[in-house]
Formats: C-alpha cells, structure tokens, sequence
C-alpha cells in the first residue's frame, strides 16, 4: 500500500511559504513605530522665555570731563555731556568738607572699562558668578560716571543722579552698580541705586533708602555704571556693604621752624616739611600778606622772603588737606645819615 505523506507533507509546505510571505508582505507597509536603540540622541526641548541682555542702540565711544567747585551745603550739581547723556548730580550737604574742594566728574560709554585698573562690569560680572547669583544676570551696561573730589569729603548719604538720555534705549529696568577702587574684592555692587524713576528720555536714581555715610578720600575715583535688565528679572539683592569705608585720616605733617624773623628786605629764611606718613606728593606754599613776605618751595624745603616790615603767615598744605604755617615777622631799621 502507498503512504502519502510525502504529498501531504509537500502541500504543507507550500502552505507555510504562502503564508510567510504574507506576514513578510505586511511587515513592509506597516506605520507602527520603530523602538530606539539604546544609546541614542534624544531631541531636547529649546527653553523659551529666557531673559536675555537688553540690546543698546548702537553708539559710538564717547567720553567727556569737568571740575566744579563742591557746594558747600550740597545741591544740584551738572554732569559733563557726551554721547547723548548727561544731567545732575544730587549731592546732600556734605558732613565734612575743607573750604574751595573741588569734584571732577567725567562719564563714558559702557563699551569699555572706565579706568585703568578697574574691570568693565561685565567682565566683574563674569568673573562674580560663582559668588553671586545676580553676577550672571544679563545686563547692558549703558555708560560709566567716575567722581573724585580734591580733599577728603564724607557725604551723609550717598549723591543721588538724574540723567538725561538718547531715544530709543530700550523697555528695561534700570539700576546702578558702583566700584570702589579701595575694596576691589568687592567688584561691581550691582543694584546699589534703582530701579530708576523713568521719565521722558530721562531717568532718575535716588540714594538707597537707608541712609549711610559716603565718603571720598582725596582724589581717589569712585565708579559707578548705569546698566540695563530685562523686565522680566526679578530686581537684583544689592551687596550686603555698599557704601566706602570712611577713609582714616592722615597724620599731620610738621614745618619747622614755626616762625622766622627777618631784619631786611630781600633777606630770606628756610624750613623744612617733616611728614611722617612718607607723602610723596606735592605741597603748595602761599601767603597771607605778600606786600611783607613771600615764599617759594623745592621738593620740602621752603624759601620765606622779606619785603618790607609788619607780619605775615606763609601756608603750607598738601594734597590730602592737610595744613601747617609758619609766622613770619619783618623788622627793617633805617639808620640815620651821619
């Protein structure tokens, strides 16, 4: 008898093949999604929102330079103008000041560092951000404002500032930062005055709400820059100690002698500085009355001239503010023609 499992084995096959070709066929038009390996880039979101530096119109370098007598009992004092900028400087009437101190004040633009020795803010800035957390807020820096008065001056409160601005600048809030060349791990004290009071290209920035002193050694620059942030930021926390430490003041310097006496017109008499603190700066001589004695002065010594008889006193001072005299008195004898 014939077995037919060799046909129904054959049949079977063709079977199969037909219907694996089936499920190869729908395999090729299928729209499932392909899983991805391990290992591979992901796409990550873009963030949106993030608040960047307010863009400056562009301006050219500007920079410009005055000296104004120090109002004795504070008030309004005009800035320098370049730029576009300009405006007042609000000064309280100072705790201590000599008589004839002057301020010199020069404002240039934010696209580079104010002086020598001193670092563009946002170079601080950078340098500042592991410190601080407001350090690497993205700022515009519109221009720098340095004041350096002739003598020592200590100021009950910090000046106040209204500037006058070009068109265009952009929607932001805008603060003041200082430098204090005393205390340079400090860097830029950001928020220090602001937001300011914004008017018609015009913006204004009072002092800090909490009274302090302010003081100025003699001629030691202060810096301070006017930058911009982002509406959306929140306002910057202001450096826990903002205002300069009181300069100390300086021991006195000596002359000596303290007073000389001349018998003649013509006939000169010297003394010399003493000063303990190594000043090696200039000092001015000056006279009380000219029309009895003049003087001159090379390096530390000092030339007291006769002119004719009386008194007068020769002033000595430096350029710290410190002062000395020396008395002078003339004595001229005309003897009779015998």
């Amino acid at each position: 008898m014939l077995t037919q499992t060799p046909l129904i084995s054959a049949r079977a096959a063709r079977t199969v093949a037909l219907l694996l070709a089936a499920v190869v066929a729908g395999c090729g038009t299928t729209t499932s999604p392909q899983a991805t390996p391990a290992g591979a880039p992901t796409a990550t979101p873009m963030p949106t929102g993030a608040p960047t530096a307010p863009p400056l119109p562009a301006q050219s370098a500007f920079s410009a330079t005055s000296a104004v007598a120090l109002p004795a009992d504070g008030g309004s004092v005009a800035l320098p103008s370049a730029g576009g900028y300009g405006g007042t400087l609000a000064l309280p009437t100072p705790s201590s000041a000599p008589a004839n101190a002057t301020l010199a004040e020069t404002i240039a633009s934010g696209a580079s560092a104010p002086a020598a020795g001193v670092p563009a803010l946002s170079i601080a800035r950078a340098a500042a951000a592991a410190r601080r957390t407001q350090a690497s807020t993205p700022i515009s820096v519109l221009l720098y404002v340095e004041l350096a008065f002739s003598a020592s001056v200590t100021l009950p409160d910090a000046p106040g500032f209204a500037f006058s601005v070009p068109s265009g600048l952009p929607s932001a809030n805008y603060y003041l930062a200082l430098y204090d060349p005393t205390r340079p791990s400090l860097g830029w004290q950001l928020g220090f005055e602001g937001p300011a009071a914004l008017g018609t290209n015009a913006f204004t920035f009072a002092p800090p709400a909490s009274a302090s002193p302010f003081s100025f050694a003699a001629n030691v620059p202060e810096y301070f820059a006017v930058y911009a942030v982002s509406p959306a930021l929140a306002a910057p926390t202001p450096a826990p100690s903002i205002a300069p430490v009181p300069a100390a003041t300086p021991a006195p310097f000596t002359v000596a002698p303290a007073s000389v006496a001349l018998l003649a017109a013509g006939q000169t008499a010297s003394a010399t500085i003493g000063d303990p603190t190594g000043y090696a700066g200039a000092y001015a001589v000056t006279s009380s009355n000219p029309a009895v004695a003049t003087a001159s002065i090379s390096g530390t010594t000092i030339t007291v001239t006769a002119v004719a008889a009386g008194t007068a006193t020769i002033g000595v001072a430096d350029a710290q503010a410190r002062t000395a005299s020396i008395a002078v008195g003339v004595t001229t004898t005309t003897l009779p023609v015998q």
